[in-house]
């Protein structure tokens, strides 16, 4: 068995002289020193002083009756070979009298750890989860990515049913057939899976599972990806591409829808500020007016959540715009629910666009009046706060002056979970065909335009609360008296080329400004407007073009042509299509104005004098 055993083994008495020895040890000493060992030979005869000093502390060592085995490398030739060494007294009557040494060459052994270690350390280092289980779904091994992707423990996974890792809205033991189904046969499965964490949250993964054949029992083993931030990522993108597709609708349609809106609104107007008309009918203009108004709010919604909406920033009173308002909101929101309006004028001015500060306050009604079906009290009130806005606004910010709109019903409120959705495009709680999920991520977003933001308190069965803070500016608002329906001090005798393609708006115009005084000149198109120009340049005092027309030349284009021959000339330009070009507002001529469609008779008539009057 000596002869035999697969190691060189040797003894060796109290005073480190060999006992015996087997043929493999015999072989190995004449490798390396040159010549055979002998019985009787001592250990410092054979071997250099620092080698030999070596081995008679580990004599020593087991010669006080310790059993013990050593790792020595050794060079052999040229390679280095690894040796596990075991020391074992030698006991007789009772006595040490010596040492069995037993070297095993395990150079191969120490590879092969070496490439487990290493391997151990790459599943334990991977981000990505790494598991194992049986064919009953028990789980024999996770790394530490997989565990922490859980939040157990390490070792806390080991022996529980990898259904407890499953949140698929399916039955897990349906899920684990037909994996190892797929399994069996074609080698491999892949899914994306919710999953869910020991403290019972829940979040996305993609697992690749294969097979392995372990202790003799076939068992699955999976890698997991965490993909929820990419799942998030893939939503945010694919809420940019629907804004971006309903941005092209909406600037699409916007040309066309406001161009008739403002025919509409042009000759509700014309009746109301020219028309000899009974009250009657002046009511039923006046709703056609707010009726139209409510038409383009929802193109300026869409337009406004694409972020193709012209801002239009002004010193405004926040209370002039919710006492215009208020009349229109009393109807809007029926007999069943009380309205209520509270301020406290005079209020300081903000900066703001007077369309979106509008959308601001209908669609907060229409949410309001929507959330109390069977009646109920809507309470508006505006007042100021001077206070610092919240860290996620702008953290280093001092405190400042904001006017605060409160905007609250008594209505059925809103539950928890969707109260963090609210301001999300397209969420909404409302019956399909009741609700766009728009109003209040609009609303949200012209808040922040504004630089301001909101807060929001509800709860079920007992109403809910917006708070709206917006910056103040230093001036006080004036207590406003109720617009004129009677255009005063706008007439005019100057001559204006009005250039539009669409003949009914053209007719509309040129018949109001014709009304109050004005020459005018019709151009159907930019090419038209050259051939005009060239025998009536002198006439002309005011462009008022189209910003898009058919024939190859766009306002922008004329204007530049005009202006070369005649720097002195006024422009206004006018359009209901709010896309690129138009946001590009340093293509537009220095000192001219823009006029967005739909606009009123009275604010046409407005702007139209007041270009005229500029030096």
């Amino acid at each position: 068995l000596v002869e035999n055993i697969p190691g060189a083994i040797w003894s060796v008495d109290r005073n480190y002289r060999y006992i015996s020895f087997n043929r493999l040890f015999r072989h190995g000493v004449e490798v390396m020193t040159g010549r055979p060992p002998e019985v009787g030979t001592s250990v410092d005869a054979l071997l250099s002083a620092p080698v030999a000093g070596f081995w008679r502390e580990q004599f020593d060592r087991a010669l006080l009756g310790e059993r013990f085995s050593i790792d020595y490398p050794l060079q052999v030739r040229d390679e280095l070979r690894h040796f596990e060494v075991s020391f074992n007294p030698i006991r007789s009557e009772g006595q040490l009298t010596g040492v069995t040494v037993l070297g095993l060459d395990v150079t191969a052994r120490k590879a092969a750890e070496e490439v487990l270690r290493l391997q151990a350390t790459v599943l334990e280092s991977i981000t990505e989860g790494v598991g194992v289980c049986d064919e009953q779904a028990v789980i024999i091994y996770v790394n530490a990515a997989e565990e922490r992707m859980f939040n157990y423990a390490h070792g806390e996974m080991l022996g529980k049913k990898a259904h407890i890792l499953v949140e698929d809205g399916s039955d897990p033991a349906a899920l684990h057939a037909e994996m190892w189904h797929k399994l069996k046969e074609h080698g491999q499965f892949h899914r994306e899976l919710q999953n869910r964490r020991k403290d019972g949250s829940l979040f996305h993964s993609f697992v690749s599972v294969s097979t392995l054949t372990f202790s003799g029992k076939l068992c699955a083993v999976w890698v997991r990806e965490d993909i929820t931030e990419r799942r998030k990522l893939e939503q945010q993108l694919l809420q940019s591409q629907k804004m971006e597709s309903i941005g092209q609708l909406a600037g699409g349609v916007a040309h066309d829808f406001n161009n008739i809106l403002t025919v509409i609104q042009g000759h509700a107007g014309v009746l109301q500020l020219f028309g000899d008309v009974n009250e009657e009918v002046a009511e039923a203009a006046a709703e056609i007016v707010l009726a139209s108004d409510r038409a383009a709010n929802l193109t300026r919604q869409l337009l406004t959540f694409s972020r193709q909406q012209v801002m239009q920033p002004k010193e405004l009173d926040l209370s002039a715009i919710v006492s215009e308002m208020a009349k229109m909101l009393r109807r809007l929101l029926g007999e069943h629910i009380r309205f209520h309006l509270e301020m406290d004028p005079p209020l300081p001015f903000i900066k703001a666009d007077h369309g979106m500060m509008q959308q601001i306050i209908l669609n907060l009604a229409i949410n309001a009046r929507d959330a109390m079906p069977h009646g109920g009290t809507l309470n508006i009130r505006l007042d100021t706060k001077h206070r610092p806005p919240p860290a996620d606004v702008n953290p280093s910010a001092e405190a400042a002056t904001y006017i605060c709109l409160y905007v609250s019903d008594t209505g059925c409120g809103i539950s928890p979970q969707n109260l963090t959705r609210i301001f999300e495009p397209f969420f909404t709680t409302k019956e399909v065909g009741k609700g766009t999920g728009l109003g209040l991520a609009t609303v949200y977003g012209i808040v922040k335009q504004h630089q301001g933001w909101m807060e929001v308190e509800s709860e079920i069965n007992r109403g809910t609360t917006f708070r709206i803070y917006l910056p103040a500016r230093e001036q006080t608002a004036l207590v406003t008296e109720e617009p004129t329906t009677q255009l005063v001090a706008l007439n005019g005798k100057e001559t204006i080329l009005v250039v539009e393609d669409e003949a009914p708006l053209r007719l509309l115009v040129c018949n109001v400004l014709g009304r109050l005084g004005y020459r005018i000149i019709e151009a159907k198109s930019g090419q038209d407007a050259l051939l005009i120009w060239t025998d009536r340049r002198h006439e002309v005092d005011l462009l008022l073009t189209d910003l898009v027309m058919p024939d190859g030349m766009d306002g922008i284009e004329l204007a530049e042509v005009l202006l070369q021959d005649r720097p002195d000339l006024k422009i206004i330009y006018t359009s209901g299509y709010s896309a690129e070009m138009i946001v590009r507002q340093e293509n537009l001529a220095p000192h001219a104005e823009f006029l967005a469609k739909p606009y009123r008779t009275q604010h046409l008539a407005d702007v139209v004098r007041r270009v005229l009057d500029q030096r």
